[in-house]
């Protein structure tokens, strides 16, 4: 996520930049972009260690699989209308977002538009960065309570025609942009177990993208229709709505009293990519305290020893969670 938010702001700032010079230098500038991204993933995932078993079959793992498993229903649907609204907003500022700008401003320089998406996607990405380790409910309420205040923040501005104000409303959604997405998909992810989690992220980027492109459009029509100014308003609202509806949700399911909300209870986050599972505890075979008294045949078992030897995942739901969610991450 953050990668692609990088890649954003640098597309932004180069390309609003460059344009003011020539019209033409947009389509270099675009696709040099997309080139130079597209570079850079593919030697990131060639240069990552696989986690999971290899097995036959490339052909058949390209079919998309999409699921929510029973256990991630409750914060998948927790989380929904989070990534609507986050979503929604980055496609209206990244489609109109530019031209609102230049409006408010009543200036023709683009680069004003590349400093708008700079505050949303730099500042989500930071944010984003410290809260990687922070609890994954709690980072998506705090994400979501900023997106509503920079969601009405955005609002007042757009209502009063105050230029300054509309970056500093843009400022504080991008601090709860990044945060709130992370949140929201860590809390679905780890309500998972490993073998279901392909499904469910894939999930969760149909509904981001839907979120991105479908209320994208219709600003574009309404803009079309009833000017600018009226579909920022009311697109504002909306996000602002959307968020609240996430924090209520997420409200409920901690406060009632005698009822497990499964996919919002703390758990450990997954470590990232191309990451083992810290080793399990050792447990001492009988007769081992007794060898290692004399001093002979005891010997400490490696990581890779344990491992293998571990007995099969138990039935239970609540016990089938890999290592990583029963031992805390190093501090």
């Amino acid at each position: 996520m953050i990668a692609i938010q990088a890649s954003e702001i640098l597309q932004a700032e180069a390309g609003a930049g460059l344009v003011n010079l020539s019209h033409q230098i947009l389509y270099i500038v675009m696709s040099v972009g997309c080139a130079v991204f597209l570079i850079i993933g593919v030697v990131t995932v060639l240069a990552m260690p696989e986690p999971g078993m290899v097995r036959p079959g490339v052909v058949s793992s390209l079919r998309p699989h999409i699921s929510v498993p029973r256990a991630a229903r409750g914060a998948f649907a927790t989380a929904v209308p989070a990534l609507v609204g986050i979503w929604a907003l980055a496609g209206f500022f990244l489609s109109l977002g530019p031209s609102l700008a230049a409006q408010l401003l009543h200036s023709k320089n683009l680069l004003w538009g590349g400093v708008l998406i700079f505050l949303l996607t730099g500042l989500g990405a930071a944010a984003s960065a410290l809260l990687a380790r922070k609890n994954p409910s709690m980072v998506m309420l705090g994400g979501c309570l900023l997106l509503i205040i920079g969601a009405l923040v955005t609002f007042a501005s757009i209502e009063t025609g105050a230029a300054a104000v509309l970056f500093v409303g843009t400022a504080i959604a991008g601090l709860g942009f990044g945060p709130a997405f992370m949140g929201a998909y860590r809390a679905t992810v780890t309500a998972a177990t490993s073998d279901e989690r392909a499904g469910l992220i894939t999930a969760i980027y149909i509904v981001s993208y839907l979120a991105t492109g479908i209320p994208a459009v219709l600003a574009g029509i309404a803009t079309s229709h009833y000017g600018l100014r009226q579909t920022a308003l009311v697109y504002s609202v909306a996000v602002a709505a959307l968020a609240a509806v996430a924090v209520g949700s997420l409200l409920i399911g901690q406060m009632a009293p005698g009822r497990v909300q499964r996919g919002t209870r703390q758990v450990e986050t997954p470590p990232g990519p191309g990451t083992a599972p810290p080793c399990p505890p050792l447990t001492p075979r009988p007769g081992a305290i007794e060898r290692k008294s004399t001093g002979h045949g005891v010997r400490r078992p490696s990581c890779k020893a344990v491992a293998t030897s571990a007995p099969a995942a138990p039935t239970d739901s609540s016990a089938r969670r890999s290592d990583w969610s029963r031992t805390p991450p190093p501090a």
